[in-house]
This record gives C-alpha cells, sequence and structure tokens, in this order.
C-alpha cells in the first residue's frame, strides 16, 4: 500500500472506532431514559407544597396558551410565581392580569438587573426568593403542561427519593432540517449530560432541562445556592452540576405526551437562540479549542463516508458500513423512544455539520461584541469565563 492508502486507512480505523463509541453510548443513553407515560406511581399520603417559578422576557406572544396548561394543573398544594423579567412588551401586563384571576398567581416583576447577572438566572433566582413550596418547578413561559403532570412527577420524585428531578420534553416542529438538527442537538445533549449514568453514585453525571427542573427546597438550601450560577449560561444544566456537588440525587425521564414546547420556530431561529451558549460551554470560549471541536466532528462525520468509498484498500467499506449500522439502529431507537419522524433523524450527519456552523456562528458574534448579547444586554467573555460553571 502506498503511503496515502496508510494515511485513510489510519484515519478510517481511528474515526469508525470513535464513531461505533459514540453511537453505542447514544444507545446506552437512549434505552436508560425512563418513559414517564409508563411510569405507574403510587400517590403519596399528603402532597407537598409545589411553587412553580416560571421566568419570562417579552414572551408576549406565548405566554397565555402556556399559561392555560398551567393554571388547568390540579395539584392540591400550587403555588405559581411568574417572574417578568424586564420586558418591553406586553409581558407585564398579562402576568398582572393572570394574578388578579387566579389566587394561586404572584406577579413577580424585576426592573433592574445587578452587575454580574445572567438576566435569565437572577429572574429565577428572584422566583426562588418569594417562593413558600416544599418543592421549587422551574420552567420557562413557553412550555405546555398536560393534565395531570404535576402529580406525576411529585410522586416520581418521592418513590425516588430524589432532590431533583428533571423531564424531556416533546419538541413540536413540523420542518425537515429543524427536526434534523434538533435530533442531531439531543445526541450531543445525551452524550455530553453521561444520562446513562446518570443515578451512579460514582458518577459526576448530571442534568438539567430548562423546561421542568424541580428541586426540593431543602435540597437546594444545602448547596451553593443560586447565586452559584448568576453567569451561567446554560442555568438548567447548571442547576443539575448545583444539585450534584451538593450530594443531591436526579431523576429523569422523557415526558413527551405530558410536556411540550415549540424549542424554535425555524432553523433560522435556531441559529439565533444558541447565540447564548453555543460557543462558551463546549470551548470555555477559546477559538482555538472550537476550531479542534469542529474539526474533529467533520473528520468524524466524513471518515465513515471514506471508508465507504475509497477503492485503495480492499474491504475497507466494511468499517463504514457498519458504522452507518449503528446510526440507522441508533435513530431508529430514538424515533421510537422520542416518537418522532424517523426519515429526518437518519440525516443526523448534516444535523451535526449544521451544529457546527451554529458554533461558529456563536462564536463570531461573541468575538465582535465582546462577550454575548442576549435580550438586549451584554454580558462581557471574561466575566461569562470567570462565571462559567457548566463545562463539557
Amino acid at each position: 500500500m502506498s503511503i496515502t492508502d496508510w494515511i485513510v486507512v489510519i484515519f478510517c480505523i481511528v474515526f469508525s472506532f470513535v464513531w461505533y463509541g459514540f453511537y453505542f453510548e447514544s444507545l446506552r443513553n437512549l434505552k436508560k431514559i425512563p418513559l414517564f407515560e409508563h411510569l405507574v406511581l403510587p400517590e403519596p399520603e399528603a402532597w407537598p407544597g409545589l411553587s412553580i417559578i416560571i421566568t419570562a422576557c417579552n414572551e408576549a406572544d406565548t405566554i397565555e396558551s402556556a399559561m392555560k396548561t398551567v393554571l388547568e394543573q390540579d395539584y392540591p398544594q400550587l403555588e405559581i410565581i411568574i417572574v417578568n423579567d424586564r420586558s418591553t412588551d406586553g409581558t407585564g401586563h398579562l402576568v398582572d392580569a393572570l394574578a388578579k384571576t387566579d389566587a394561586r398567581v404572584k406577579a413577580v416583576h424585576v426592573k433592574q438587573l445587578p452587575g454580574n447577572w445572567i438576566g435569565k438566572v437572577h429572574a429565577i433566582n428572584a422566583g426562588a426568593k418569594v417562593a413558600t413550596g416544599e418543592w421549587l418547578l422551574f420552567t420557562d413561559a413557553d412550555v405546555h403542561f398536560h393534565q395531570g403532570i404535576l402529580r406525576k412527577a411529585m410522586a416520581y420524585a418521592l418513590n425516588e427519593n430524589s432532590d431533583h428531578l428533571t423531564l424531556l420534553p416533546r419538541v413540536d416542529t413540523h420542518l425537515f432540517w429543524l427536526e434534523t438538527a434538533i435530533a442531531a442537538f439531543r445526541l450531543m445533549f445525551l452524550s455530553s449530560a453521561n444520562a446513562s449514568r446518570l443515578n451512579n453514585p460514582n458518577s459526576k453525571a448530571f442534568i438539567g432541562v430548562g423546561a421542568f427542573n424541580m428541586v426540593k427546597k431543602s435540597a437546594l438550601k444545602k448547596s451553593k445556592g443560586l447565586e452559584w450560577l448568576r453567569m451561567e449560561v446554560i442555568d438548567d444544566m447548571g442547576l443539575g452540576l448545583l444539585m450534584k456537588n451538593a450530594g443531591g440525587k436526579t431523576s429523569m425521564a422523557y415526558a413527551g405526551k405530558d410536556l411540550g414546547l415549540i424549542w424554535y420556530p425555524s432553523l433560522a431561529a435556531m441559529f439565533k437562540g444558541l447565540e447564548k451558549n453555543a460557543f462558551g460551554p463546549g470551548t470555555g470560549y477559546r477559538y482555538t479549542r472550537l476550531g479542534f471541536i469542529v474539526i474533529f466532528i467533520w473528520l468524524l462525520n466524513i471518515v465513515p463516508l471514506l471508508a465507504i468509498f475509497y477503492t485503495g484498500v480492499e474491504y475497507l467499506w466494511v468499517l463504514g458500513v457498519v458504522a452507518y449500522g449503528f446510526l440507522v439502529y441508533t435513530m431508529y431507537v430514538s424515533a421510537k423512544r422520542f416518537n418522532t419522524p424517523f426519515i429526518p433523524s437518519l440525516f443526523v450527519q448534516p444535523g451535526q455539520i449544521l451544529f457546527t456552523f451554529m458554533m461558529i456562528n456563536a462564536a463570531i458574534k461573541c468575538k465582535k461584541q465582546g462577550g454575548i448579547n442576549w435580550r438586549g444586554t451584554i454580558y462581557p467573555v471574561e466575566a461569562l469565563k470567570a462565571g462559567q460553571r457548566v463545562k463539557f
């Protein structure tokens, strides 16, 4: 064989086996996630108090329909705290109107953002300070709840003796390439979180999802507190890390039939939305590391194709065919598990490439602005580096 053949063989062997490892671990993650709809749980003798903390910044277009599903919940000891975070649209008026029509609702208005706080985390903290429940549920203003989810979630947390419960939502979209990008993001997210090792006491795995992050207040008080996350851009994962560091037990499940949202309405909106957190968490705001990650993801997705179509070495194609066998089976399991379309998920490779462009876009914007511009507020890079807690 020529030197070129040897180089191709080495690349194909290395990246094919990395591919096998990634998709094997993805299968473990997928199969370890309980399905919320299948859980049959005994109800507690007494329901502990629950405070839902919903943060909203310029959510006038989505908050009413989402809040309707929250107000329809029949949980017996329920407090609903809506934090209007410096909104400039009609969100504040809608929040006040909801508070007047339902005694369970408390309106909290944040008018100014203190230094060295990300707005979302400050709003969460403001809601937690006035919450009276024994449990706190942090969620967003665009999340839709199915009737009975709160009772079942609480029963699950109590039955598992958990301090933290996170539920993965259904992500609604009917756009092919957006579904592909979300499928790719889902795999990378579960891999980064080491979801299959979440309940191993010897594991450092942690997880958190903004749609449904429920914590026991007494366990939260034993931690370093939400102030520890004040400059963390992925606050939902940060809450999971906070509870892990405090020795708390986390449980999770996929609740697609009981919890849903439209994460992004279009691929362009996903590019824009991930400007906040597509760059920093995986790179530590280092551009050289971004370059290595992008090149690695591209090679990981291209080399199995090279193995299939390279004609200079006999039987090299077997590595690529086996790699794609892993991909097809993993995405079949994912589509079944999350009740998502199978065909778009088969294009998870272009989805991962798309995600690298989102990372690059976020890095360019961060460089130009000297930090992250999120909801009209600039957060300087040095402050973000100093306050970063979640690092992959």
